[in-house]
């Protein structure tokens, strides 16, 4: 409180002002930090009309969002190479659910400036622990090396020790999930 009263008062002796017309509440209510600035008045009305013409409205709706992704027209093939998934996917022991934008749910982190990287596969439904250990053999046949894994039942995911986000995404595009 010290530190504004000897702002305030600088600013009043610069100013040439009288320190009783320059309060708190007034320099809270100015539209700057100005000290010339002028000061807010809550009664001012911004004049504006609000139009209910659809043809003007028109513009207005494409800059808005939509409101869900539509589903992709069935085609043989995309030119950016997404796959849908097929339709018997689902009836399998295990089915991994494709984000909400229509994409592999594999993502990979990396933290510790790089040293430690892990690749998460999520919505896996179904029986879990054999999606991770045909995963495992799957990942483990191509590196030639064991793969750590870690399975969260509750939150529907699998974690991967290591940067195998290529093969795992490969491994559910074969499944054809």
């Amino acid at each position: 409180m010290i530190s504004f009263r000897r702002t305030l008062s600088s600013l009043c002796l610069k100013d040439k002002r009288v320190w009783e017309v320059i309060s708190f509440q007034q320099i809270g209510r100015q539209y700057s930090s100005f000290v010339g600035s002028k000061l807010y008045n809550p009664e001012d009305k911004v004049d504006f009309n609000v139009s209910k013409d659809p043809k003007e409205w028109k513009y207005v709706s494409r800059l808005l969002p939509g409101k869900y992704i539509p589903d992709p027209i069935p085609k043989d093939n995309f030119p950016s190479g997404w796959k849908p998934p097929s339709i018997d996917a689902a009836n399998g022991p295990y089915y991994v659910r494709r984000s909400r934008n229509h994409m592999v749910p594999v993502y990979l982190r990396i933290c510790q400036r790089g040293i430690n990287k892990r690749t998460t596969i999520r919505h896996v439904l179904g029986d879990i622990w054999l999606f991770s250990t045909d995963l495992k053999k799957y990942i483990e046949d191509i590196v030639k090396h064991d793969v750590g894994v870690r399975v969260d039942e509750v939150g529907c995911r699998v974690v991967l020790r290591g940067d195998y986000w290529y093969y795992a995404q490969q491994f559910i595009l074969e499944k054809g999930m």
